[in-house]
């Protein structure tokens, strides 16, 4: 008995050491700029929204300074309709391989941003939080966007 619980305590341990370990590693490839290119309409002569003009959305992921490597700054601006702009200036911490918790103090919206293969996707964590803060049509829950580098 004595041996299967030392058995269990080292594989335990093992384990919380694995998981500690890739705690600390930043998975390098996710830092960088995400944009996604966009068609931007405005109310024309008619009232119509036929005044388009070509927009993107942007996203930079980056590490922040003198924290380790774990804390990561998001930087990014939204374009929605009419032309209204949403900006995202927060931090974040990985959650997993493939998640950053970001947190905006001037907004107070939280989201999850998910990359995988190459593109970023947003998730809010409660519906309606960012909604304020981005404008009656804008929201920043479900965009995607790709990485440029």
């Amino acid at each position: 008995m004595h041996h299967a619980t030392l058995a269990l305590l080292l594989s335990i341990t093992g384990l919380a050491a694995s998981v500690a370990v890739g705690a600390e590693r930043e998975p390098q490839t996710f830092l960088g700029e995400y944009k996604s290119p966009k068609k931007v309409c405005f109310p024309g002569p008619k009232g119509d929204w036929s005044e388009c003009e070509d927009a993107f959305d942007s996203l930079r992921l980056s590490r922040t300074e003198n924290q380790q490597g774990r804390n990561i700054r998001i930087q990014a601006e939204f374009v929605f309709t009419n032309g209204h702009l949403c900006s995202f200036d927060g931090v974040g911490f990985w959650n997993r391989v493939d998640r950053v918790l970001a947190f905006d103090n001037e907004s107070g919206c939280e989201l999850v941003l998910v990359v995988a293969q190459q593109r970023l996707h947003t998730v809010v964590l409660k519906p309606d939080q960012c909604k304020e803060h981005c404008g009656m049509r804008g929201s920043l829950d479900g965009l995607v966007l790709q990485k440029v580098r």
